[in-house]
Protein backbone atom coordinates (compact mmCIF):
# COMPACT_ATOMS: atom_id res chain seq x y z
CA UNK A 1 0.00 0.00 0.00
CA UNK A 2 3.06 2.28 -0.58
CA UNK A 3 2.08 5.80 -2.40
CA UNK A 4 5.08 6.60 -5.18
CA UNK A 5 7.39 9.57 -4.74
CA UNK A 6 5.40 11.26 -7.60
CA UNK A 7 2.15 10.72 -5.65
CA UNK A 8 3.98 12.61 -2.23
CA UNK A 9 5.47 15.04 -4.48
CA UNK A 10 1.65 15.36 -5.94
CA UNK A 11 0.24 16.02 -2.61
CA UNK A 12 2.22 18.61 -1.67
CA UNK A 13 1.96 20.64 -5.35
CA UNK A 14 -1.54 20.14 -4.46
CA UNK A 15 -1.25 21.75 -1.10
CA UNK A 16 0.58 24.89 -3.22
CA UNK A 17 -2.24 24.81 -5.43
CA UNK A 18 -4.31 25.15 -2.87
CA UNK A 19 -2.63 28.35 -1.40
CA UNK A 20 -2.32 29.97 -4.61
CA UNK A 21 -6.12 30.17 -4.76
CA UNK A 22 -5.99 32.29 -1.60
CA UNK A 23 -2.90 34.49 -2.70
CA UNK A 24 -0.80 32.70 -0.14
CA UNK A 25 2.85 31.75 -1.45
CA UNK A 26 4.15 28.49 0.10
CA UNK A 27 6.96 31.28 1.52
CA UNK A 28 4.83 33.21 3.69
CA UNK A 29 5.66 31.07 6.98
CA UNK A 30 8.45 32.59 8.60
CA UNK A 31 10.35 30.95 10.90
CA UNK A 32 8.73 32.98 13.91
CA UNK A 33 5.50 31.64 12.98
CA UNK A 34 3.19 30.04 15.28
CA UNK A 35 3.35 26.97 16.14
CA UNK A 36 0.38 24.29 15.44
CA UNK A 37 0.82 20.74 17.06
CA UNK A 38 -0.98 18.13 14.96
CA UNK A 39 -1.86 14.47 16.41
CA UNK A 40 -2.62 12.17 14.14
CA UNK A 41 -2.45 8.07 14.24
CA UNK A 42 -1.21 7.83 11.00
CA UNK A 43 -2.40 4.32 9.91
CA UNK A 44 -5.56 5.34 8.18
CA UNK A 45 -5.13 6.01 4.16
CA UNK A 46 -6.59 8.10 2.78
CA UNK A 47 -6.95 10.55 5.22
CA UNK A 48 -3.28 9.97 7.27
CA UNK A 49 -0.43 7.85 6.79
CA UNK A 50 3.25 7.34 7.13
CA UNK A 51 5.19 6.49 4.26
CA UNK A 52 8.58 6.34 2.52
CA UNK A 53 11.95 6.41 4.10
CA UNK A 54 11.74 9.82 5.96
CA UNK A 55 8.24 8.82 7.18
CA UNK A 56 6.21 11.61 6.07
CA UNK A 57 2.24 11.94 6.86
CA UNK A 58 0.49 11.51 3.55
CA UNK A 59 -3.13 11.89 2.76
CA UNK A 60 -6.21 14.25 2.37
CA UNK A 61 -6.61 15.43 6.15
CA UNK A 62 -2.54 16.19 5.98
CA UNK A 63 -2.67 17.84 2.76
CA UNK A 64 -5.52 20.19 4.06
CA UNK A 65 -4.10 20.73 7.43
CA UNK A 66 -0.98 21.56 5.84
CA UNK A 67 -2.57 24.11 3.48
CA UNK A 68 -4.58 25.55 6.40
CA UNK A 69 -1.61 26.11 8.56
CA UNK A 70 0.19 27.50 5.64
CA UNK A 71 -2.06 29.91 5.06
CA UNK A 72 -2.87 30.87 8.66
CA UNK A 73 1.13 31.00 9.43
CA UNK A 74 1.41 28.32 12.01
CA UNK A 75 4.09 25.82 11.94
CA UNK A 76 3.04 22.11 12.45
CA UNK A 77 4.43 19.93 15.10
CA UNK A 78 3.27 16.61 14.82
CA UNK A 79 2.59 14.54 17.41
CA UNK A 80 1.79 10.80 16.83
CA UNK A 81 -0.90 8.95 18.76
CA UNK A 82 -3.10 6.05 19.00
CA UNK A 83 -7.00 5.82 17.74
CA UNK A 84 -7.01 4.32 21.61
CA UNK A 85 -5.07 7.14 22.83
CA UNK A 86 -6.64 9.86 20.82
CA UNK A 87 -9.35 11.75 23.03
CA UNK A 88 -7.04 11.08 26.16
CA UNK A 89 -3.88 12.83 24.63
CA UNK A 90 -6.08 15.68 23.22
CA UNK A 91 -7.55 16.00 26.70
CA UNK A 92 -4.05 16.54 28.30
CA UNK A 93 -3.24 19.11 25.50
CA UNK A 94 -0.87 16.96 23.62
CA UNK A 95 -2.43 18.53 20.55
CA UNK A 96 -4.40 21.25 19.95
CA UNK A 97 -5.74 19.39 16.90
CA UNK A 98 -6.44 16.06 15.85
CA UNK A 99 -6.54 14.83 12.46
CA UNK A 100 -6.51 11.09 10.21
CA UNK A 101 -9.64 9.92 9.35
CA UNK A 102 -11.60 10.92 12.64
CA UNK A 103 -15.45 9.71 12.29
CA UNK A 104 -17.62 12.27 14.03
CA UNK A 105 -19.30 10.24 17.34
CA UNK A 106 -21.27 11.78 20.29
CA UNK A 107 -18.56 10.76 22.79
CA UNK A 108 -15.89 12.90 20.95
CA UNK A 109 -18.08 15.75 20.51
CA UNK A 110 -18.74 15.71 24.05
CA UNK A 111 -14.85 16.09 24.66
CA UNK A 112 -13.78 17.65 22.13
CA UNK A 113 -14.31 20.97 19.69
CA UNK A 114 -15.62 19.53 16.06
CA UNK A 115 -15.48 21.33 12.81
CA UNK A 116 -17.69 20.93 10.14
CA UNK A 117 -17.58 17.79 8.41
CA UNK A 118 -15.61 17.51 4.89
CA UNK A 119 -16.47 14.09 3.80
CA UNK A 120 -19.33 12.14 4.26
CA UNK A 121 -19.39 7.97 4.56
CA UNK A 122 -20.13 5.20 6.21
CA UNK A 123 -18.83 1.16 7.61
CA UNK A 124 -18.66 -1.45 4.46
CA UNK A 125 -17.32 -5.31 4.69
CA UNK A 126 -14.23 -5.41 3.40
CA UNK A 127 -12.83 -8.82 2.78
CA UNK A 128 -10.78 -11.36 0.12
CA UNK A 129 -12.21 -11.14 -3.29
CA UNK A 130 -12.75 -15.28 -3.43
CA UNK A 131 -15.08 -14.15 -0.36
CA UNK A 132 -17.35 -11.14 -2.06
CA UNK A 133 -20.69 -13.48 -2.91
CA UNK A 134 -20.36 -15.26 0.61
CA UNK A 135 -20.50 -11.94 3.13
CA UNK A 136 -22.96 -9.50 2.03
CA UNK A 137 -24.80 -8.57 5.64
CA UNK A 138 -24.41 -8.29 9.11
CA UNK A 139 -25.88 -11.48 9.46
CA UNK A 140 -23.41 -13.41 6.92
CA UNK A 141 -20.44 -11.95 8.88
CA UNK A 142 -21.67 -12.65 12.82
CA UNK A 143 -21.78 -16.52 12.51
CA UNK A 144 -19.01 -18.59 15.15
CA UNK A 145 -16.59 -19.72 12.49
CA UNK A 146 -16.12 -16.07 10.89
CA UNK A 147 -13.21 -14.43 12.29
CA UNK A 148 -13.66 -10.43 11.75
CA UNK A 149 -10.06 -8.74 12.83
CA UNK A 150 -10.62 -4.74 13.32
CA UNK A 151 -7.80 -1.66 14.69
CA UNK A 152 -7.97 -0.94 18.10
CA UNK A 153 -9.33 1.78 19.74
CA UNK A 154 -11.76 3.57 16.76
CA UNK A 155 -15.39 3.37 15.28
CA UNK A 156 -14.50 -0.40 13.58
CA UNK A 157 -13.76 -2.24 16.92
CA UNK A 158 -16.97 -0.04 18.32
CA UNK A 159 -19.40 -1.41 15.49
CA UNK A 160 -18.06 -4.50 15.62
CA UNK A 161 -18.32 -4.76 19.17
CA UNK A 162 -21.77 -3.33 19.19
CA UNK A 163 -23.29 -5.72 16.12
CA UNK A 164 -21.49 -8.81 16.40
CA UNK A 165 -22.31 -11.72 18.95
CA UNK A 166 -20.78 -14.58 17.28
CA UNK A 167 -18.28 -13.94 15.12
CA UNK A 168 -14.81 -14.11 16.51
CA UNK A 169 -13.46 -10.68 16.82
CA UNK A 170 -10.03 -10.07 16.55
CA UNK A 171 -8.51 -7.05 17.30
CA UNK A 172 -4.35 -5.46 16.33
CA UNK A 173 -2.78 -2.47 17.69
CA UNK A 174 -2.44 -0.90 14.27
CA UNK A 175 -4.75 -0.83 10.90
CA UNK A 176 -2.23 -2.26 8.74
CA UNK A 177 -2.26 -5.24 11.02
CA UNK A 178 -5.58 -5.48 10.52
CA UNK A 179 -5.45 -5.31 6.58
CA UNK A 180 -2.50 -7.82 6.65
CA UNK A 181 -4.49 -10.39 8.95
CA UNK A 182 -7.08 -10.58 5.96
CA UNK A 183 -4.56 -10.82 3.32
CA UNK A 184 -2.64 -13.42 4.94
CA UNK A 185 -6.34 -15.65 5.85
CA UNK A 186 -5.73 -15.35 9.52
CA UNK A 187 -9.04 -12.98 9.02
CA UNK A 188 -11.66 -13.41 6.90
CA UNK A 189 -13.70 -9.88 7.36
CA UNK A 190 -12.58 -6.51 8.66
CA UNK A 191 -15.50 -3.33 8.73
CA UNK A 192 -13.99 -0.46 7.72
CA UNK A 193 -15.06 3.03 6.27
CA UNK A 194 -16.10 2.99 2.47
CA UNK A 195 -13.21 4.81 1.71
CA UNK A 196 -10.28 3.21 3.55
CA UNK A 197 -11.70 -0.21 1.76
CA UNK A 198 -11.84 1.63 -1.82
CA UNK A 199 -8.46 2.71 -1.26
CA UNK A 200 -7.00 -0.54 -0.11
CA UNK A 201 -8.27 -2.25 -2.62
CA UNK A 202 -6.89 0.17 -5.44
CA UNK A 203 -3.26 -1.28 -3.70
CA UNK A 204 -4.24 -4.29 -2.81
CA UNK A 205 -6.49 -5.64 -5.69
CA UNK A 206 -6.82 -8.71 -3.83
CA UNK A 207 -8.98 -7.39 -1.55
CA UNK A 208 -12.40 -6.70 -2.25
CA UNK A 209 -15.35 -4.63 -0.53
CA UNK A 210 -18.01 -6.31 -0.41
CA UNK A 211 -21.01 -3.91 -2.01
CA UNK A 212 -20.08 -0.48 -2.27
CA UNK A 213 -23.95 0.65 -2.01
CA UNK A 214 -24.49 -1.42 1.19
CA UNK A 215 -23.30 0.98 3.60
CA UNK A 216 -23.75 -0.02 7.78
CA UNK A 217 -23.47 3.48 8.97
CA UNK A 218 -23.64 7.26 7.74
CA UNK A 219 -20.78 8.63 9.45
CA UNK A 220 -18.87 12.46 8.90
CA UNK A 221 -15.10 12.88 9.21
CA UNK A 222 -14.12 16.04 10.86
CA UNK A 223 -11.52 17.38 12.39
CA UNK A 224 -11.31 17.91 16.45
CA UNK A 225 -10.40 20.74 18.56
CA UNK A 226 -9.29 21.25 22.27
CA UNK A 227 -12.04 23.10 23.67
CA UNK A 228 -9.59 25.28 25.10
CA UNK A 229 -9.19 26.85 21.21
CA UNK A 230 -12.98 28.31 20.15
CA UNK A 231 -11.02 30.81 17.78
CA UNK A 232 -8.85 28.11 16.20
CA UNK A 233 -11.97 25.89 15.88
CA UNK A 234 -14.09 28.97 13.97
CA UNK A 235 -11.18 29.55 11.77
CA UNK A 236 -10.95 26.34 10.59
CA UNK A 237 -14.52 25.74 9.93
CA UNK A 238 -14.11 28.98 7.95
CA UNK A 239 -11.27 27.85 5.85
CA UNK A 240 -12.89 24.51 5.41
CA UNK A 241 -16.15 26.03 3.84
CA UNK A 242 -14.19 28.53 1.99
CA UNK A 243 -11.95 26.04 -0.02
CA UNK A 244 -15.19 23.75 -0.54
CA UNK A 245 -16.52 26.80 -2.13
CA UNK A 246 -13.46 27.37 -4.29
CA UNK A 247 -13.19 23.72 -5.53
CA UNK A 248 -10.46 23.28 -4.08
CA UNK A 249 -12.09 20.52 -1.52
CA UNK A 250 -13.79 18.56 -4.07
CA UNK A 251 -10.09 18.38 -6.34
CA UNK A 252 -8.49 17.17 -3.03
CA UNK A 253 -11.23 14.33 -2.52
CA UNK A 254 -11.25 13.28 -5.96
CA UNK A 255 -7.51 12.98 -5.62
CA UNK A 256 -7.50 11.07 -2.74
CA UNK A 257 -10.96 9.50 -2.66
CA UNK A 258 -11.32 9.01 -6.15
CA UNK A 259 -14.86 11.05 -5.48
Amino acid sequence: MRQSGFRWWRSWAFTAIVLVLFGVPLNDVSASAKTLRIGTPGDYAPYSQREGKERQYQGLDIDLIRAFSDQAGYRIVWVPTTWTSLMRDLKRQKFQVAVGGISLTPEREAQALVTVPYVQGGKILLVRCESVSRFKTLSDVDQPTVRVVENAGGTNEAFARKHLSQAQLIIKPKNQEAIQSVLARQADVMITDVEEAQWIHRHQPALCVSDERALFTHEMKVFLVHPKHPDLQQRLNHWLVNVNDSGALPALKRQWLGE
